[in-house]
């Protein structure tokens, strides 16, 4: 099964994520940017924590890259989160 996750951010503090494939999955929680870019998310209905990012840009986009490579999964479940045991 094919599914994607979407992170929407608002000015508020506030953040959504919407996981959609064969269900829609929709999250609402708050985030935080510290000063070196680290992106701290919290969802309340969650069932896990989600992990840290880091927020970077190139010439046209913004862009939201794991810290490391431990815990994140990129491209196992169309960009979701597989925590790391």
């Amino acid at each position: 099964m094919d599914s994607d996750t979407e992170l929407v951010f608002f000015q508020d503090g506030s953040t959504g994520m919407l996981e959609y494939g064969f269900a829609l999955a929709l999250y609402r929680g708050t985030f935080e940017v510290d000063p070196s870019g680290r992106v701290s998310v919290e969802f309340r209905d969650l069932p896990a924590a989600w992990p840290d990012m880091m927020l970077e840009r190139d010439d046209q986009s913004l862009l939201l890259r794991p810290p490391d490579s431990a815990g994140f999964v990129m491209g196992g479940r169309g960009g979701a989160y597989i925590p790391a045991d």
